[in-house]
């Protein structure tokens, strides 16, 4: 009997064994599956942060690394040039180079080629000694008058958080140019530039009265990159009317009988030199001023109450083109090929070598440091 209860205690413990194993085994399978998880989750949460803040963290020192400032070289002893401050109507008074940087980030894109920007400096740096060279009147920031210019805090705000890359492209481009400039016969050249041909630059005599022998008609191809190689306006004929002061009644045009409109004088670089209107002339150039055109050389048709004018070009066609000198740098120019292009048989030098310059030059140098300096 005493054996019978043994046994059975033993199969009672026996069978309570093989129940208690599958509850064992889910424990340690729910322990597993929750350490799976947690692992999961850890893996995630490290990948998060290496994603938001690692990767982030990396590229901003490499960043940092590429991009340390370029200081722009001022000669201490140079002269300094007299700005006048058009909004503020003040004059003040900044180191040449200084005073070459702000016009070149104010008159061409910063995006543009290394070379170009240094076509521009050269171009921008000869148009200021020649002006300078022929009166002491400071210059102005205006570029209806002279060339336009940007202070370093106003730069700030336009290119943000391009400023450090900006300003080292342009900083580079004037260390490389730094006190070259553009002369014919060993003056300083009247380096006039423009935003964008149409296909041609034109002859000085063309725009203006005088023919001068580095600005002739060169063809300036690449231009067709600029945004504003081609553009449309529509001016209301009433308007062109009065701002052209026709002689014709505008009902005249209302009733569908316009005036003959003919260009019957054309430059060497296919802007319009006459225009004839019925009975009267205009200049090209009084025609673009007036009625606020990108260049003289256009195609006008009447549309209703309207004149539909298509124009190919921004600005008066003579010198260097900005965008003509970004494509010709795109093609593999280097800044002396793209200036001899624009401003023909034009030679590269220091303005301190130009003898014409010194006389100016010493006295300016004399009035700074208070003593006469001698000229090489």
């Amino acid at each position: 009997m005493e054996r019978f209860k043994s046994l059975q205690s033993f199969k009672e413990r026996y069978r309570q064994g093989l129940r208690g194993k599958p509850s064992s085994s889910m424990e340690t399978n729910g322990r597993e599956e929750k350490g799976h998880v947690l692992r999961k989750a850890t893996f995630l949460v490290i990948a998060f942060l290496i994603l938001t803040i690692g990767i982030p963290s990396l590229v901003i020192w490499l960043t940092d690394q590429e991009t340390t400032p370029i200081e722009l070289d001022i000669d201490p002893e140079g002269f300094m040039v007299q700005l006048h401050r058009s909004k503020e109507n003040q004059v003040v008074e900044l180191p040449l180079e200084q005073y070459i940087r702000g016009v070149i980030a104010a008159e061409m894109p910063a995006e543009f080629h290394l070379e170009a920007l240094k076509a521009q400096s050269l171009a921008a740096r000869t148009y200021f000694i020649n002006k300078w060279s022929q009166s002491n009147q400071p210059i102005s920031d205006d570029y209806r008058i002279d060339q336009a210019y940007l202070s370093d805090q106003e730069l700030k705000i336009r290119w943000g958080a391009s400023y450090t890359d900006y300003s080292n492209k342009i900083n580079q481009a004037l260390n490389e140019t730094k006190g070259l400039i553009l002369t014919y016969e060993k003056k300083p050249i009247e380096a006039y530039f423009f935003s964008t041909s149409n296909g041609y630059t034109e002859n000085s005599e063309d725009v203006w009265s005088k023919a001068t022998p580095y600005l002739r008609s060169v063809e300036s191809t690449g231009d067709v990159i600029s945004p504003k190689f081609q553009d449309s306006k529509v001016i209301p004929i009433q308007t062109v009317h009065q701002k052209l002061g026709l002689a014709i009644p505008v009902s005249s045009w209302n009733q569908g009988q316009p005036p003959k409109m003919q260009a019957v004088k054309r430059s060497h670089g296919n802007r319009i030199k006459e225009l004839q209107i019925g009975d009267q002339t205009f200049t090209g150039r009084e025609v673009r001023e007036k009625l606020g055109l990108n260049s003289t050389h256009f195609t006008v048709s009447i549309q209703g109450k309207d004149m539909h004018f298509t124009t190919y070009g921004y600005g008066h066609g003579v010198g260097m083109s900005q965008w003509g000198a970004e494509a010709l740098a795109r093609e593999g120019n280097a800044a002396e090929e793209i200036v001899k292009h624009y401003y023909q048989g034009v030679t590269i030098e220091p303005y301190t070598q130009v003898s014409m310059l010194w006389p100016k030059l010493q006295e300016t140098l004399a009035k700074k440091q208070g003593t006469e300096q001698p000229m090489p």
